[in-house]
């Protein structure tokens, strides 16, 4: 190797430099022993009589040796001058006589210091022991990682496909250049999660929690056990800069699961999510084209042994679910896998770092490795040292319970450093057994890098709708300029254009009622007051770990530690008191502004506010699986439900097909009757995408009904619809007591335009002019002037009432035999209630 050759160098120069300095000195002199004692004294230092002084004027690294052995501080001219000042210059009296250049020249070899050959042996003694080093870990790297034999590095998330070794194998190999450091290189091409038992998230925990988040080092967080901190329903929402999904099982509360996804990282990413076993297993899978990232929170049920064994087979269950939920994802996505197992798995080679102690307490952990052994999955935190292992520390003990698992292909040597965070807690104040979080990074796909640029898109027309509707309707100045402004671009421009009219009033609304904005209600824990409490909660924290600085077991370091424990209880009980203080905040905040919407007569004001301060209910978020539970991307989504709809409305008789039906009469259609079904349509209502808002078609109803109501009679005399009155935007809504997750549990709402609902109400007052005579006489009670659906509930009370009646003298009791009623042989009477599947769909 290069540093031995530079070794064998250096000993020949100083051989050489060695028999020159000899040459030039000549022959060896005689000296007596007092010359010699002279000389020695002459060496040695000068006796120092205070040795205290002198040990603390020496630094202590003087006396250290530098192991280095490619530290080229020291020179071999600098090694060569202290061996020629310590070596005699006479040594012929002890009876050894030197070799002099002529009976070396005899012998074969030229004279070397015995110093300089000691001082050249022991460089070669720790080049070899560095060389042995790295080969060690070079070896030892290749038999825990020998399963990359073919596998290429850069297919496992490294970038050293076509080197030699990969970093860490040759990591004590100097003269390398120097590589970014770890962290640098682990934000941008790896993915860090991190996984907590809560062990219950109550208010101050969930104020701890949301304080560190903003910050939190991480792109995926699992929650295991956080009850109904977030909810007694599951959920899906956005705050401080992270996405939360939570499963959440209302029957029972010591469970829940939450996973959160830093927004940032997701991107223009697809979530979808599925509830396997609510509480228990939830499964989020975060989708872009390139590449799927499969994360699944798994938390099992606590392993307490009955006679029964109703425990065990829960546990079972929840096993079979976790594998069958495996298996059915992908190998080609990542998959994370964590939570708490409740259960130590035996050791496999190659699947566990090393042999965990307390499996076999656990009848169950056959199955747990069997997981692993049948899917191929690595537990990235069981390859350090035993002793750093454990996730759960008890009072009388500690266990392994807690992982982060992955498929082998996304194991790399970065990975399987996971350990757990021994000095993390959301709860410090909490006594007795705590769980630790258990943090790893793994190799993202080239496809994936944080903070990805988003595709420019057109920026969306907004408006103040709520600002829009006041104006309407108290007639402020700007509904006055938003008429002026309308009449004056529809002079200018002078078309009877439906889209183009729409548009322009869409502009002047956008242009006079801006989006203000928005200004978010303040959480209890975006309160400055429970910040700060948060912020001097863990510094009373640190100081109480901090050492004391006397004696261990004295009474003044006992002192001490009594009193920042009671430091650190104060600034909790403090923390709690400003929680609650500033949830009573709000509380009084949302009744005062419920005050005022009720003075001022706003109930859409007031029904949001009731809403904000109800406790939260489940959001329903539309999401189609398929047909046996796997989750769809997007374009899934929707061909699965176009099939749907398309299959529903196809017309059951072959060979049907629609012609355009020619009106019998003529009808008429007067600007005055299209303007008053404008103004009989509700303000606020939801209106498509790209269509003007109800309020402000109605504060411009005079100018539009003398364009549209023409429109409106040519088509209603054989002419095409307009598009913009005909297409509407199918928005689904979940059934009640359905799972919302098939087409067919979804209800269809058609959003029309403004122009359609009116176009609709018009036709309607004109065929109810020629069918009412005919329907007036059927129990017919939608749509029929004078009738109504309270009219049908109002007939089947009715009818139950008389068959009360019928059947009230028909029980034979001493007064109907005084009365002498007569009893008939039977009585009573029947109702018949339909409920017809798709009955609003199907019309064939």
């Amino acid at each position: 190797m290069d540093s031995m050759d530079s070794d064998e160098i250096t000993i020949r120069e100083l051989a050489e430099e060695a028999r020159r300095l000899r040459a030039e000195r000549g022959p060896a002199k005689p000296t007596t022993a007092s010359t010699r004692t002279h000389a020695a004294a002459n060496a040695l230092p000068a006796p120092r009589e205070d040795h205290e002084n002198s040990e603390s004027e020496c630094p202590a690294e003087d006396d250290e040796i530098d192991e280095n052995p490619y530290d080229t501080s020291s020179r071999p001219e600098d090694d060569l001058a202290a061996a020629k000042a310590t070596v005699p210059e006479d040594s012929s009296s002890d009876g050894f006589s030197p070799l002099t250049p002529a009976s070396a020249d005899g012998l074969g070899f030229e004279p070397v210091p015995l110093l300089i050959c000691i001082s050249a042996l022991y460089r070669y003694m720790q080049c070899i022991y560095y060389i042995c080093q790295v080969f060690y870990h070079l070896l030892s790297d290749i038999r825990c990682f020998s399963y990359y034999a073919h596998v290429s590095y850069k297919a496992a998330g490294n970038e050293f496909e076509n080197e030699l070794l990969p970093e860490r194998f040759v990591e004590h190999v100097p003269h390398r250049m120097e590589q970014p450091s770890i962290e640098a290189e682990l934000f941008r091409s790896r993915l860090r999660t991190f996984s907590l038992n809560v062990g219950g998230l109550d208010a101050t925990t969930f104020d701890c929690l949301m304080a560190w988040l903003p910050n939190a080092p991480y792109d995926i967080i699992a929650l295991q056990e956080i009850h109904h901190g977030l909810g007694k329903e599951s959920s899906h929402w956005s705050s401080a800069g992270w996405t939360f999904i939570t499963s959440v099982d209302p029957s029972s509360r010591f469970q829940g699961l939450a996973t959160l996804v830093r927004q940032d990282f997701q991107g223009a990413a697809e979530i979808h999510h599925k509830e396997i076993k609510p509480g228990r297993l939830l499964h989020v899978r975060l989708a872009r084209p390139e590449y799927h990232i499969d994360v699944v929170n798994f938390y099992q049920q606590a392993y307490q042994p009955d006679s029964a064994g109703h425990n065990l087979s829960k546990r079972h269950s929840l096993w079979d679910s976790l594998n069958a939920t495996i298996q059915q994802l992908a190998r080609r996505n990542m998959l994370v896998l964590l939570g708490d197992f409740n259960c130590t798995p035996i050791y496999v080679a190659g699947h566990i770092g090393c042999s965990l102690s307390r499996a076999e307490l656990y009848s169950d952990a056959a199955e747990f490795t069997t997981i692993l052994e049948a899917n191929q999955l690595v537990v990235l935190n069981t390859w350090s040292r035993r002793r750093l292992l454990p996730t759960f520390t008890g009072p009388r003990h500690q266990s392994i319970i807690d992982f982060i698992i992955t498929r082998q292909g996304h194991a790399d040597a970065v990975a399987r450093r996971a350990l757990p965070k021994r000095g993390f807690t959301l709860s410090p104040w909490r006594q007795g057994g705590k769980h630790h979080p258990v943090e790893a990074t793994l190799p993202l796909h080239p496809g994936w890098q944080r903070a990805s640029p988003r595709p420019s898109t057109q920026p969306k027309r907004s408006y103040d709708n709520l600002a829009l509707t006041a104006a309407v309707r108290d007639r402020t100045p700007q509904y006055e300029a938003l008429r002026e402004a309308f009449r004056s671009k529809l002079a200018a421009v002078q078309t009877s254009d439906l889209q183009q009219i729409n548009d322009i009033l869409l502009d002047l609304v956008c242009r006079l009622f801006p989006r203000a904005p928005p200004q978010p209600q303040l959480r209890a824990w975006q309160t400055l007051e429970v910040q700060t409490s948060v912020a001097d909660m863990w510094r009373a924290r640190r100081r109480m770990q901090r050492p004391a600085g006397h004696p261990p077991g004295s009474f003044r370091a006992c002192f001490q530690a009594w009193r920042r424990h009671q430091e650190f209880q104060k600034a909790y009980k403090a923390l709690r008191k400003r929680g609650r203080e500033a949830r009573k905040a709000v509380l009084e905040n949302y009744l005062e502004q419920a005050q005022t919407a009720v003075a001022r007569g706003d109930h859409g004001l007031l029904h949001r506010i009731i809403r904000q301060m109800a406790p939260k209910t489940r959001h329903a978020q539309v999401r189609i699986h398929g047909k046996q539970g796997e989750m769809l991307t997007y374009q899934q989504e929707q061909q699965a439900i176009v099939e749907h709809f398309e299959t529903l409305f196809l017309s059951r008789q072959t060979g049907c097909t629609l012609s355009a039906a020619r009106p019998s009469a003529h009808y008429e259609v007067s600007p005055l009757m299209f303007q008053q079904a404008l103004d009989s349509l509700k303000m606020g209502k939801a209106v498509p995408p790209g269509s003007a808002p109800t309020s402000a078609v109605r504060a411009c109803s005079d100018m539009i009904s003398t364009i549209a109501a023409p429109q409106a009679e040519t088509c209603l005399n054989g002419a095409e619809t307009p598009s913009l009155w005909a297409d509407c935007t199918l928005a689904l809504i979940p059934k009640p007591h359905k799972s919302g997750k098939r087409p067919e549990n979804l209800r269809p709402l058609g959003l029309q335009d403004t122009g359609a609902k009116a176009y609709a109400k018009v036709l309607k007052q004109l065929l109810l002019q020629e069918v009412s005579s005919t329907i007036a006489a059927l129990p017919l009670f939608a749509y029929v002037p004078g009738k109504s659906t309270d009219t049908a509930i109002s007939r089947v009370t009715a009818h139950c009432r008389q068959v009360r009646s019928m059947h009230e003298g028909q029980q034979a009791t001493v007064h109907t035999r005084r009365a002498q009623i007569k009893q008939k042989v039977a009585i009573g009477g029947i109702q018949l209630a339909i409920d017809l599947s798709t009955a609003f769909d199907r019309t064939s």
